[in-house]
C-alpha cells in the first residue's frame, strides 16, 4: 500500500514498454497521495503535493504539476517544489505561464533557503541561474561561492562552472588561474564535455590571447553540437576577413563567367557579414542573374519564390541606407517579373498579374510578353485587354533590356498575331503584322518560322494573311 512502491512499479512497467499499465500505476499513486493529504499528518502534505507534481510533470501535464508545486510551497517547507517552480518561471509553460525571471529568482532563492543539508539540487539550480546572469544583478561571485560549496560536497557538475570562473576571473574576487581552470574542465561529466571545450576556447581567447589553440577547442566543441562554439568561430572568421575582399573575389569570378563560384562566395560572405551593404549589393546583383537564368530555362518554381522575396527585402535595406541605388529599379522589376511567372505557372492568375503590374516594361520588357501570354490563354475573360497588351509590347520594343534576342523576337511575333487577327480596339493591319514577323525572323528565324508561312504576296504585291 505504499505510494513510493506504486511509483516504482509504474517505472518498471515503463521500462518494459507496458505504458497502459504504467499509467494505471501512476494514477493509483496519485490517488494514494490524495489520501495521505486528506488523512495523513499535516507535516507530510508538502512532500505529498511535491510528489504529485513530479508525477504530473513526468506524464507531461506541466499545468497540473505547477499547481501541485504551488500547493506544496503553500503548505510549508518544500525546497524541491520551490525549485521546480523556479524552473517553470524561468522557461515558461506554453499557453499557461509566461516567462518571469524575477519570480524564478524568488523561487530558486526560496528553494535554497529551505533546503536540507544534503540537498544539492536547489543549490545547483540557483547557482546556474546566477551564472547565466538571469537575476540581472551580476552576481558572479555569489554563483562562484555556490558552485564551490557544491564542489566541496563532491559534486562533479560544479567543475564546469568553476573552471570557467577560474579561467576568466571575477574582478575583485577571483584571480585568473588557467592551470586550475583547465584541470577542472578536464574533470567534468560526459554530458558537459562540449561546454567544457567551449569554455576552454573562451579562456584561450580572453585570458591567454591564443586564438590558434582557441580555434582547436571551439572546433572540437562544435563537432559535439555546441551552437555557442559555432557562433564564436563565425565571429573569429568575420574578424579575420575583410568583407570588401569577398565582394572583389565574387566580382572577379562573375566577370570570368563563373556564376556558381561568384554565388557561393557572396553567400558565404553574407552569412559572415549579414549587415554589410557592399556584400548585400553584390548578392542582389547575382541573385538577379540567377533568377533571370531560371526564368529563361523555365525552371522558376515555388522554391524560387523565397529567393525573390529575399531579394526584395535586401533591396529595401539598400534603399533605406541610400546605398548602391543605381540599377536597383531594374533588378526589382526583374524580381516582380519572376514572381509573376511563378504564380502564372501555378495557375494563380490574379496574383501573377498583380506581380507583373509592379514590373516596369522599360526595365523588364519580358513582362509585357508574360502579361500577353496570360491574356491570350484566357481570351474570353481578357479580350478587352489585348489592345492594352499591344501598346505595352510596342513600348517594350524600345527597351535595351531584353533578356535575349529570342524574347525580343517573341515580342514581334506577339504583335504580328495581334494585328493579323485584330481584337477589340485593335484594327487588323496585315502590312504592320507582316513587318513585325519579318523583324522577328531577323532576330530568331526559329521563332518566326510557323507564323511567317501564313503570309503571301499577291500578283500585284499585296500582303495576304491566311490564318
Amino acid at each position: 500500500g505504499n505510494g513510493s512502491e506504486r511509483g516504482n512499479k509504474a517505472q518498471m512497467y515503463e521500462k518494459i514498454g507496458s505504458m497502459d499499465l504504467a499509467r494505471k500505476c501512476w494514477e493509483e499513486t496519485l490517488d494514494y497521495y490524495d489520501g495521505e493529504i486528506r488523512n495523513g499528518r499535516p507535516e507530510d502534505a508538502p512532500w505529498c503535493w511535491c510528489e504529485k507534481g513530479n508525477i504530473h510533470r513526468h506524464l507531461g501535464d506541466d499545468a497540473a504539476a505547477k499547481e501541485c508545486y504551488e500547493r506544496a510551497v503553500s503548505c510549508g517547507r518544500s525546497a524541491e517544489a520551490a525549485t521546480m517552480l523556479g524552473m517553470y518561471y524561468e522557461d515558461g509553460i506554453p499557453g499557461v505561464l509566461e516567462v518571469d525571471l524575477s519570480r524564478a529568482y524568488h523561487y530558486y532563492q526560496l528553494g535554497y533557503d529551505t533546503r536540507d543539508v544534503d540537498d544539492t539540487f536547489s543549490t545547483h539550480m540557483l547557482a546556474r541561474f546566477l551564472f547565466f546572469d538571469k537575476a540581472g544583478e551580476g552576481q558572479d561571485f555569489r554563483a562562484f561561492e555556490l558552485f564551490s560549496e557544491m564542489r566541496e560536497s563532491g559534486l562533479q557538475q560544479a567543475n564546469l562552472y568553476l573552471g570557467y570562473y577560474y579561467g576568466t576571473g571575477i574582478p575583485g574576487h577571483v584571480d585568473v588561474d588557467t592551470d586550475l581552470a583547465f584541470k577542472l574542465l578536464d574533470d567534468v561529466l560526459p554530458q558537459d564535455e562540449s561546454t567544457a571545450l567551449y569554455y576552454k576556447g573562451v579562456i584561450c581567447l580572453r585570458s591567454l590571447n591564443d586564438e590558434r589553440t582557441a580555434r582547436g577547442f571551439l572546433e572540437a566543441s562544435a563537432q559535439l553540437g555546441s551552437t555557442d562554439a559555432e557562433s564564436l568561430l563565425k565571429t573569429l572568421e568575420r574578424n579575420s576577413v575583410d568583407p570588401n575582399d569577398i565582394v572583389s573575389k565574387s566580382q572577379a569570378l562573375l566577370s570570368s563567367g563563373d556564376l556558381t563560384g561568384a554565388f557561393e562566395t557572396i553567400v558565404r560572405g553574407y552569412h559572415m557579414f549579414p549587415d554589410d551593404l557592399a556584400i548585400i549589393r553584390q548578392l542582389v546583383q547575382i541573385d538577379d542573374i540567377v533568377l533571370i537564368g531560371k526564368s529563361l530555362s523555365g525552371s522558376l518554381d515555388a522554391s524560387s519564390r523565397n529567393l525573390c522575396l529575399m531579394v526584395l527585402d535586401l533591396i529595401n535595406r539598400l534603399r533605406a541606407n541610400s546605398y548602391g541605388l543605381e540599377g536597383l529599379s531594374s533588378i526589382e522589376s526583374n524580381v516582380y517579373y519572376c514572381l509573376g511567372c511563378i504564380y502564372h505557372k501555378e495557375g494563380d492568375i490574379d496574383t501573377a498579374l498583380r506581380m507583373l503590374s509592379n514590373s516596369n516594361v522599360d526595365d523588364t520588357p519580358d513582362a509585357a510578353l508574360e502579361v500577353f501570354s496570360i491574356h491570350s490563354n484566357d481570351f474570353d475573360r481578357f479580350h478587352d485587354e489585348i489592345r492594352v497588351d499591344a501598346e505595352r509590347i510596342k513600348r517594350s520594343l524600345g527597351s535595351r533590356n531584353w533578356h535575349t534576342k529570342t524574347t525580343e523576337a517573341l515580342a514581334y511575333l506577339a504583335l504580328s498575331i495581334i494585328y493579323s487577327n485584330g481584337a477589340p480596339g485593335v484594327t487588323t493591319d496585315v502590312d504592320y503584322a507582316y513587318n513585325c514577323i519579318t523583324k522577328c525572323e531577323a532576330l530568331d528565324s526559329n521563332v518566326a518560322q510557323d507564323q511567317i508561312k501564313k503570309y503571301k504576296r499577291s500578283f500585284l504585291g499585296k500582303i495576304i494573311y491566311t490564318p
